[in-house]
């Protein structure tokens, strides 16, 4: 019974030394890996037909202005794939001094304010997948303030 309580008590005095240290550096080098990895979109939330009825709605949009007010109103209702719609159709559209993603209203914030301050994780996920910045607005907040 002693060698077992031994057994017992030297993974636990290892644990106090250097030999923690060791996993805790494989961890950290885990995390950087994942920290660089691109976030995938969400999956579609709706049928293809509808997505691809959405697609041309986008494509109608009649200017980069129209599209991002639409853009900022379907992530404020989390319209997830209608923002996955324009941001497909407008990142091939715009200019390259436009960025979709990050335009704002009047208000100077963008979806992702509008999408992170009415809970809509999958909007925020998808805009920020598609590069959407951590902007201040007029007040001042982030979108995660």
């Amino acid at each position: 019974m002693s060698s077992t309580t031994s057994a017992t008590k030297a993974p636990n005095n290892k644990r106090g030394g250097g030999s923690n240290s060791n996993p805790k550096r494989k961890n950290n080098n885990k995390k950087s890996t994942k920290a660089k990895q691109i976030t995938p979109d969400p999956p579609l939330e709706c049928t293809q037909e509808d997505f691809d009825s959405l697609l041309q709605d986008a494509s109608e949009l009649v200017d980069f202005d129209e599209a991002s007010s639409e853009l900022i109103d379907c992530a404020r209702y989390g319209e997830v794939d209608a923002c996955r719609a324009i941001l497909d159709v407008w990142s091939v559209k715009q200019q390259p001094s436009q960025n979709v993603v990050n335009a704002m209203d009047n208000s100077q914030s963008t979806s992702l304010h509008k999408a992170a301050a009415n809970g809509h994780l999958s909007t925020v996920q998808l805009l920020l997948s598609r590069g959407a910045d951590h902007l201040q607005n007029e007040s001042g907040n982030t979108p995660l303030h």
